[in-house]
Order: C-alpha cells, then sequence, then structure tokens
C-alpha cells in the first residue's frame, strides 16, 4: 500500500513486487525470476524477466508490476531466482519460499474455489 511492503493482499488487487540484488561481479545474458507456490506446494505461477536483462554490475532493484493478481483466497510463498539464460547452467542464486503472503477474497470471489480467478463477463444470447 502507498510503496510499502505488505503480506495481506485481496483477489484482483494490483501487485509491484521488487527483487534488489547485487552482483559481486559483472554478469552478462541472464534472467531474474520468481515463482508463486500455494501452501500445497503447487506451482500457481511463474515469471521470468526474459532477454531483458542483458547486463549487470553492481546493485539494483528489478521491478514488476501487475494489474490484478488473481489468485484465490489461501496462503501462497514466493520464491525468487538469478539465473543464466542457458538452462543447462546451474542458478547463480535461488531463495525457495522467501516471503510468505496471504489473499484475502474480494467481493466477488469470495465463493470462488481454486487456484486462480479467471477475469471476464457472461453473455447470454437467446437462439
Amino acid at each position: 500500500a502507498n510503496g510499502e511492503a505488505k503480506q495481506i493482499f485481496a483477489t484482483g488487487e494490483p501487485i509491484t513486487l521488487e527483487i534488489k540484488y547485487c552482483a559481486k561481479r559483472s554478469i552478462e545474458d541472464f534472467s531474474f525470476g520468481f515463482s508463486v507456490l500455494n501452501s500445497a506446494n503447487i506451482n500457481c505461477a511463474d515469471r521470468i524477466s526474459g532477454q531483458t536483462m542483458k547486463y549487470i554490475d553492481g546493485c539494483g532493484t528489478l521491478k514488476f508490476s501487475a494489474d490484478e493478481l488473481n489468485l484465490i483466497h489461501g496462503a501462497y510463498f514466493l520464491s525468487v531466482s538469478a539465473r543464466p539464460n542457458d538452462k543447462n547452467k546451474p542458478h547463480y542464486d535461488r531463495i525457495e519460499k522467501c516471503c510468505p503472503f496471504e489473499i484475502v477474497p474480494s467481493e466477488k470471489t469470495s465463493q470462488l474455489r481454486g487456484i486462480a480467478y479467471v477475469a471476464g463477463d457472461w453473455t447470454h444470447i437467446v437462439d
């Protein structure tokens, strides 16, 4: 809320994730990423920065923003990683379940079940 860290979100709420990093040496051709796991350890979402990161040297912050966090109410964990784009090479760093957070139901999702809320509208067409 207002740029402050928090751990409780409502379904459909906008979210910004900040990954702060410090590279002890120059690194080229790599990606940052994150995974969202629920309390049953099921991977609900992955997002990788892709080819946007060509070079870093030193410290910085990478931000990921989403207009809507479409997870259904429950307990979740965030894992983050920095890895080479060559998937055959090991991660530079990976922190599993580093940030627990909770999704509380919004008015429109309080009766839903599952992992994700699929936004959309129904239309009835009479033949």
